[in-house]
């Protein structure tokens, strides 16, 4: 199993023939609308999963329209609240437990936001700029 993307949305499909990999299971995150709905009509290599991902406001639409067609959406949600049950209408699943989205059932991938602690404070204001961006979901 091999994710590609860690800090980048690049479309490894165009470059990398992932089908002569016929044992490897390729899985991504992508806030790409127009890479989610050629993987949800089913125009990618068979061996390679996506996750579309929320990012705030300017993206509900698009997360709502991949649900609807059957896709998963990661959500982060705040930490210091429960996960919820279900959002937009959707089921949530913990997806905190591994990263292997290919094994979940369809819905919402509900991650928690991770506060930094490296420097005093910080994670205090990342979290507070995430809420107010709403990079963090309002489940309430």
């Amino acid at each position: 199993d091999l994710r590609l993307n860690c800090y980048s949305d690049r479309p490894w499909e165009n470059y990398l023939d992932m089908e002569a990999f016929r044992l490897t299971q390729f899985f991504d995150y992508t806030k790409l609308i127009g890479r989610m709905h050629k993987f949800l009509a089913g125009h990618m290599p068979k061996n390679y999963d996506l996750t579309f991902s929320h990012a705030g406001p300017s993206n509900v639409d698009d997360c709502r329209n991949v649900l609807d067609a059957g896709g998963n959406v990661a959500v982060v949600f705040d930490d210091q609240q429960p996960m919820p049950e279900a959002f937009w209408g959707h089921r949530v699943h913990d997806a905190t437990t591994h990263d292997f989205r290919f094994l979940d059932p369809r819905g919402i991938a509900g991650l928690q936001f991770k506060t930094s602690r490296a420097f005093k404070g910080a994670g205090d204001r990342s979290r507070a700029l995430a809420l107010e961006s709403g990079f963090i979901a309002n489940a309430a």
